[in-house]
């Protein structure tokens, strides 16, 4: 699905209640643009989701470009199956690992010619996928973690309460039928802790 900024700070302003009231008299900063922004962010770390790509593989060449949305490499099943078995001639006992950094796949030492020959040069593998904001404002994120980027968004807004008003009472509806009240930094312990219970389950 797809969100846009506004509405999702719309959505966290009505679940904070009153509290909103103390984020208002902060916002000519753009505390809201930076709790989303925050939240998108630990929205990766939190639940990342799983694409795939595939790469061209070209003999003795170590570095290609990574897909834009990519935050962390994950896996391939390239040299998994051979043609030949672990006894016979040919048979490539050594692969390369792969990792990602700065928007590029890096393979520990490059595929040589004879590795294309064996195992083809089409390497396709998985990774995760970094949530973002994009150019129109927009959040693509997949519609059962709405209420998961909604409660790290609550977090986030306790996170800035902490530091401008921590002694305040505060209160937090959350999509899992439970209000959340205390000082910011007691319910950013219970909305965090709740926003890792619903990450484990999705």
């Amino acid at each position: 699905m797809t969100i846009s900024k506004v509405d999702l700070i719309n959505e966290l302003k009505a679940s904070l209640t009153s509290t909103t009231k103390v984020l208002d008299d902060f916002d000519q900063s753009g505390v809201y643009d930076e709790i989303v922004k925050a939240a998108v962010t630990a929205l990766t770390a939190l639940s990342p989701a799983t694409s795939v790509d595939t790469i061209k593989l070209q003999a003795n060449v170590q570095v290609y470009e990574a897909p834009a949305d990519l935050w962390s490499y994950k896996e391939t099943t390239w040299g998994m199956q051979q043609p030949v078995e672990p006894w016979d001639p040919g048979f490539i006992s050594l692969l390369p690992t792969v990792q990602s950094s700065n928007g590029h796949i890096f393979f520990n030492f490059a595929p040589t010619a004879a590795m294309l020959a064996s195992l083809g040069s089409s390497f396709t593998y998985l990774y995760f996928k970094l949530y973002s904001i994009d150019e129109s404002d927009n959040i693509n994120v997949e519609s059962n973690k709405f209420t998961l980027l909604l409660l790290l968004c609550q977090c986030e807004a306790m996170k800035v309460l902490m530091l401008r008003e921590p002694s305040i009472q505060v209160t937090a509806k959350t999509g899992l039928s439970n209000l959340r009240r205390g000082d910011p930094g007691n319910v950013y312990r219970q909305l965090l802790g709740d926003a890792k219970e619903l990450a484990r389950k999705l």
